[in-house]
């Protein structure tokens, strides 16, 4: 198995479950971290030799070219990136998991994503969980993957709302004691993103609008990379474990790897690498009420 570099550990954290036929506002923060990484890896040697005057000129030049990169040199970064992972198997695109929905799949919408290969994206988020939330300095290099999650809005991803109390708290005790780190956690890319502040204080909005998600914590920015989804079954007469099944079949046929997973009381669906709730709904079409599941993404 090969043991990849920064950027293409940001890119198998980062791409996986963002649409690949389409260019969101999730992909460039994402194609803004890997190329910020790359510039970084020439860096590292300053950050551990303790030269902090020459890391932050830098860094400095490096923050400046990551935020003028457009849109096409962004599509550049993504093809070469994407191409590369793909060759080596570790990143493969696939149907859209939105392109189950009931409207997306009646009106025929071609969508696709990328999906990182189960080992791949377990190692790299495991090994920062277990770096950065446990006791001792983390290594150098989850150090800088801890940065790009922050900038690239993948925090609430990869850590639950109170994890996210404990990492903030990490950031403060690891910049104390490293003039390098605490020049990289000050600097900042991700409010060069097309609107930002507008879409940030409409996603926090959206968040508290919905009462699955209160326990989102916006401590850190945040970018919705997941969407709800309405599956159409019959309900009625149906166990909660029927219905569970129902849908593992539905996604199982339409390409996804799903499972379930306990999680305390509850049981979650592990849709590929990322969980979801399954709640009965019924939605009206023409005044027609139709039953079925809606999968809402889970985040701690």
């Amino acid at each position: 198995m090969r043991d990849y570099g920064l950027p293409q550990k940001a890119a198998l954290a980062g791409l996986d479950t963002l649409e690949a036929n389409h260019y969101t506002q999730a992909k460039s923060a994402v194609l803004r971290g890997i190329a910020a990484l790359t510039a970084l890896e020439p860096l590292l040697a300053e950050i551990e030799s303790g030269e902090p005057i020459v890391f932050k000129e830098g860094l400095t030049k490096l923050i400046q070219q990551v935020k003028k990169l457009g849109k096409k040199e962004l599509k550049e970064i993504e093809k070469e990136t994407v191409l590369t992972l793909k060759q080596e198997g570790a990143l493969e695109e696939v149907p859209a998991l939105i392109a189950c929905d009931m409207n997306y799949e009646t009106a025929g919408v071609k969508i696709t994503e990328y999906r990182t290969s189960q080992t791949e994206y377990k190692k790299v988020v495991e090994s920062i969980r277990a770096e950065i939330l446990e006791e001792g300095e983390p290594s150098l290099e989850s150090v800088c993957l801890l940065w790009m999650f922050r900038e690239s809005c993948l925090m609430s991803e990869v850590f639950s709302s109170s994890e996210q109390i404990l990492v903030k708290q990490k950031i403060g005790d690891i910049s104390s004691q490293n003039d390098c780190f605490r020049m990289l956690f000050e600097a900042e890319f991700h409010s060069v993103l097309s609107n930002f502040s507008t879409s940030f204080l409409k996603a926090k909005k959206n968040l508290f609008q919905n009462p699955y998600l209160e326990g989102v914590n916006l401590m850190f920015p945040f970018l919705e990379r997941r969407s709800a989804i309405f599956i159409d079954f019959v309900v009625l007469g149906t166990t909660v474990a029927d219905r569970r099944k129902e849908v593992l079949c539905y996604l199982s046929e339409r390409g996804h790897y799903a499972e379930e997973v306990k999680n305390g009381r509850e049981t979650l669906l592990r849709i590929d690498n990322s969980y979801y709730r399954i709640f009965p709904m019924t939605k009206a079409a023409y005044h027609i009420p139709i039953q079925g599941a809606s999968l809402v993404p889970v985040y701690y």
